[in-house]
């Protein structure tokens, strides 16, 4: 069961001033190593968001870990399919997947702070871009042209 919440909307950086006029997205993506993913950088990267929850009244009718699959649950859903459009939508943010989570609150506002693993680099709604890191790159063989050159 889907678990209806929102991700809060973020600044580019965390030390701007939060002005209106400046715009704003869902996430950012994180710059840090993880090697605990598999496939980090080369078809996974991690975003960090937060999600407006107020956890403490579903608490006490659902567990912590049913309470987190019913927000991934509802992050990952496809919304529907507008009126006239030809090809099937994906998830707004990507194949999300939990890499970790905590509960937290400020000023009284209790909200969860996400680390989350896409399977896009370039998403739209969280700011930068994922890191691909270049592993041991193949060996070039030279051209029968180059070697006939350096003969």
């Amino acid at each position: 069961m889907p678990l209806e919440c929102k991700l809060r909307k973020i600044p580019k950086s965390s030390f701007s001033v939060k002005d209106l006029d400046s715009p704003m997205k869902f996430g950012r993506y994180m710059k840090s190593i993880f090697p605990q993913v598999k496939g980090y950088g080369e078809s996974h990267w991690v975003v960090g968001c937060y999600v407006d929850l107020d956890y403490d009244k579903i608490l006490k009718k659902i567990s912590e870990e049913e309470m987190i699959s019913a927000i991934m649950e509802h992050l990952n859903k496809v919304p529907p399919r507008r009126k006239f459009e030809r090809r099937p939508t994906s998830s707004l943010y990507g194949k999300l997947e939990l890499l970790s989570y905590k509960l937290k609150k400020a000023e009284d506002k209790p909200f969860i702070e996400l680390l989350l693993i896409t399977d896009d680099s370039k998403n739209e709604n969280f700011w930068g871009e994922g890191i691909s890191y270049v592993g041991r790159q193949k060996s070039r063989r030279r051209t029968r042209k180059t070697q006939d050159i350096l003969a």
